[in-house]
């Protein structure tokens, strides 16, 4: 759906103005703030309803809470109002299957997958009475092609109703079937193969969306020039080709060729779309038993991806394959980094003591140990959890004391406990922690913060 969406937004209005333009770009680009800081200057300018939808749903999608992110899907649909233009007839119906789909499994889910039904099937009609010419019949391919795309999506989020899921899937491998007849070889009818191969991928039907994966990858015959949205479907089927591969089996398969990918096209590894195909090749990997190799260049793409979206798989793929065991305490602890960039403070303290569980002796355990203890206490802390996280900082240096670490997590360990002591007012809590900065004094642990040791020296004087 993305790239319809790109596509779709790209269309809406011909010689947008430059405003026009930005906005877009930034909302597709997920700077959605500063797309919306834009918004207030276009909104009143012509065509630009179809920009203000499109930085809405952008919007929608980015929110963690459903109802929230329903109510932003909403907005996007009142700020567009009655579509005028191709294009925002386009996003109108986009808008509708977005909303559908982020209802998953809810009871309303079945209401909005059909009202997004019924929108498509009334703007073909509407489209459909209008006088003929190549604009109109355009618009009308397009139209076909996103309600195909829906069904096919609407399957994709059926769950717990096998009957239902088969037959959606089987409605939308006909509609594709049915588009590419009436397109021949138009370069459209290649997006409805790859939708059609991605349909027959989800009926596990491998061997024929394998075909549909390659027929589209043989547009690139010689180095031919495609442009940019033949070369968009031919990447995307490059990718579904790799897992579909892995499904069906032929894992060193599909190794070998995410392999060739990369040693022929260096400069394209660490983009988006290369740490993409690499996560394939490690999804492969594991499929064909080579869990260490799998583990291995997931670890790779999480280190060269930290903060983006295909390190974070990475990381969810370690987990999911380390579950019953098998990981080194390296891979525990990347493993509750990820989690802790992405706020799971709980889910990542679970992973911190495993990779104290998994060392294999004391020499690893020294190792591993202190940075552990440490990184607790940053989820403790993140918790407010305060005298935990205390407990926790306190564990690397009194277990660790000449770690490198130890000075600072002296420092944490008292700032840790001056909060709890705030908060609690027990005079027990300030005893302990004045007895805790005694003990950092005598093991001369202050480091590069004995001035606010002092300071802390001064103050329980004072009192």
């Amino acid at each position: 759906m993305m790239l319809s969406c790109l596509l779709i937004s790209l269309a809406a209005v011909p010689n947008d103005p430059p405003e026009i333009d930005l906005a877009s770009a930034l909302a597709r680009r997920g700077w959605v703030d500063l797309a919306e800081e834009l918004c207030s200057r276009i909104e009143k300018m012509p065509g630009a309803s179809a920009v203000l939808a499109e930085v809405a749903a952008a919007h929608a999608r980015q929110q963690p809470d459903t109802a929230t992110a329903l109510r932003e899907f909403d907005l996007a649909i009142a700020r567009l109002g009655v579509p005028k233009t191709f294009g925002e007839r386009a996003i109108a119906g986009f808008l509708r299957v977005e909303k559908a789909r982020r209802l998953a499994e809810t009871p309303e889910a079945a209401k909005a997958w059909q009202a997004a039904e019924a929108f498509f099937a009334a703007n073909l009609a509407e489209l459909q009475k209008l006088p003929a010419g190549p604009a109109v019949e355009e618009a009308i391919l397009d139209s076909r092609l996103e309600q195909a795309k829906a069904v096919a999506a609407r399957a994709r989020a059926t769950l717990g109703d096998e009957t239902l899921r088969k037959k959606l899937l089987d409605q939308a491998v006909g509609l594709f079937l049915d588009f590419q007849l009436d397109t021949g070889t138009r370069p459209i009818a290649f997006e409805a193969i790859l939708e059609e191969g991605r349909a027959r991928g989800d009926q596990n039907d491998h061997a024929r969306a394998e075909r549909c994966f390659r027929s589209v990858l043989a547009l690139q015959k010689n180095g031919a020039d495609l442009g940019d949205y033949l070369l968009a479907l031919h990447d995307s089927a490059f990718l579904h080709l790799l897992r579909t591969l892995a499904a069906a089996g032929k894992g060193k398969e599909a190794v070998a060729s995410a392999e060739r990918f990369v040693k022929e096209h260096p400069a394209k590894a660490k983009t988006a779309y290369g740490l993409a195909v690499q996560l394939a090749q490690a999804d492969a990997l594991f499929a064909a038993g080579d869990r260490p190799g799998a583990i291995l260049l997931a670890q790779r793409i999480a280190g060269a991806d930290p903060a983006g979206p295909a390190g974070s798989t990475a990381l969810e793929r370690i987990r999911g394959w380390t579950q019953d065991g098998g990981a080194t305490p390296a891979q525990m602890l990347l493993i509750a980094d990820g989690l802790m960039e992405r706020g799971l403070y709980r889910e990542a303290l679970a992973d911190l003591r495993r990779c104290v569980e998994v060392c294999g002796d004391a020499a690893e355990r020294a190792k591993q140990e202190p940075l552990a203890s440490f990184k607790r206490g940053e989820c403790f802390r993140a918790l407010k959890r305060e005298a935990e996280a205390s407990l926790a900082f306190q564990d690397v240096f009194k277990k660790y004391p000449k770690h490198e670490l130890a000075p600072r997590a002296a420092f944490e360990a008292v700032r840790a406990l001056i909060r709890s002591a705030a908060s609690t007012r027990d005079r027990r809590d300030e005893d302990q922690q004045e007895a805790l900065l005694k003990e950092i004094e005598d093991r001369g642990l202050q480091g590069t913060f004995a001035d606010f040791f002092t300071f802390l020296r001064a103050d329980i004087l004072e009192r």
